[in-house]
């Protein structure tokens, strides 16, 4: 008999998209579940196979193994709102309200006007009887995620037609042939459009089809590492040059300071002054940014550049437009080769910003809120400016 082939990461990772999107998992697949513990095992750097598997648990009813994988993860990374969330609904799940409460106050701090975390909170403080809700209600009442995508090629003709988008595209592809095609469409066709072409490029060879980051398991290993003790003397010091350096208009030097001190063994009557010193930092100036961190120094210790702008040259890539509402993209800063970058920002812009494509040189200004699961650094309030015209 033939050995099976072993499925690659990304293999990996269209399948548990599939499982996540179909909400149910067969007797089948279960034993390739026992064989995805062993490759993470194998594969450590690869956080985004932890985070699925941590959620098909979920769907599955596994709460325990569920809640071992995503409190691992939940240290790395607390950022991801998802896991926060997620863990939220297990904590629920064994009484712990308290603990959910947590949880959910985490990850709005992190997106504070997230709608869904929001209505989480309110169900959290409003809940009289929890065995009764749990009782009629299942994990999709309160966990909310975003499935890895899987190429269309990939997908099975019943998953494709029974798929909630499938069945809205016929509608809606009726309505917009009634008022006006070309408006609705443009942004869908191209998305379609740069899909093709990169699926053409990739058959013969001319294009990467994934981007790492260099040095990025050291990079890791520091943040994980990384711990601030000061000295009275030194947090004296600190304290009067956060004064100074706002007194000058120096934004980002202050914000450093600021972070510096609120991470640090510094007492809680000097973090309370310190978060004072918070609603005198001015508002930003993409023409005069007085410090311009790497995105490598924020991978090794994003906490320290909360709320801090930057201004980062890089390429366009992964770009997505939700119909008109929505841009994202993104930024590869700085190539080391064809396929190893400094670094990567995730970016969402509102409204249709068609003038960006994949492969477009832009500088970026914005406002860094953190990191994402993948090591990708969140900017928010972006401003673009094009360098390719």
């Amino acid at each position: 008999m033939a050995k099976e082939k072993t499925k690659t990461i990304a293999e990996w990772m269209n399948w548990l998209g599939r499982l996540l999107r179909r909400k149910r998992v067969t007797a089948q697949e279960v034993s390739l579940l026992e064989e995805l513990e062993r490759v993470i095992e194998e594969h450590p750097d690869e956080p985004l196979l932890e985070k699925w598997l941590g959620f098909v648990y979920i769907m599955m009813g596994k709460e325990k193994d569920a809640e071992r994988v995503l409190s691992r993860l939940v240290r790395v990374f607390p950022y991801d709102v998802e896991i926060q969330n997620a863990l939220a609904y297990l904590f629920l799940k064994r009484g712990d309200t308290e603990g959910a409460v947590t949880h959910i106050l985490d990850a709005l701090y992190m997106e504070e006007g997230h709608p869904l975390l929001k209505r989480n909170l309110d169900l959290l403080r409003s809940l009289s009887d929890l065995e009764a809700w749990l009782a009629t209600h299942t994990w999709t009442d309160f966990v909310f995620f975003v499935p890895p995508k899987s190429p269309w090629w990939e997908m099975g003709w019943g998953e494709i037609f029974g798929h909630p988008l499938f069945r809205w595209g016929m509608i809606g592809g009726l309505v917009v042939l009634m008022g006006g095609v070309v408006f609705f469409l443009y942004p869908t066709l191209i998305n379609v459009a740069q899909k093709y072409q990169q699926m053409r490029y990739r058959q013969i060879g001319s294009v990467v089809d994934q981007y790492s980051i260099q040095d990025i398991e050291k990079l890791v290993e520091e943040r994980q590492k990384y711990t601030i003790k000061l000295t009275e003397e030194e947090i004296g010091k600190k304290f009067e040059m956060i004064k100074d350096l706002l007194y000058e208009g120096k934004r980002n030097q202050a914000l450093l300071l600021i972070n510096e001190l609120l991470n640090s063994n510094a007492s809680e009557q000097v973090k309370e002054h310190v978060r004072i010193f918070e609603s005198f930092v001015p508002l930003p100036d993409p023409r005069k940014i007085d410090y311009n961190p790497s995105c490598q120094d924020v991978l090794r210790t994003p906490f320290l550049y909360k709320d801090v702008y930057v201004s980062w040259v890089g390429t366009v890539a992964n770009l997505f437009f939700n119909q008109r509402k929505e841009t994202s993209f993104d930024l590869l800063i700085n190539f080391v080769d064809e396929a190893t970058v400094e670094g990567m920002a995730t970016i969402k812009m509102e409204g249709f910003q068609s003038d960006l494509r994949n492969g477009r040189k832009v500088r970026v200004f914005g406002r860094i809120a953190g990191i994402q699961v993948d090591n990708k650094i969140v900017l928010l309030d972006p401003q673009i400016q094009y360098l390719d015209r």
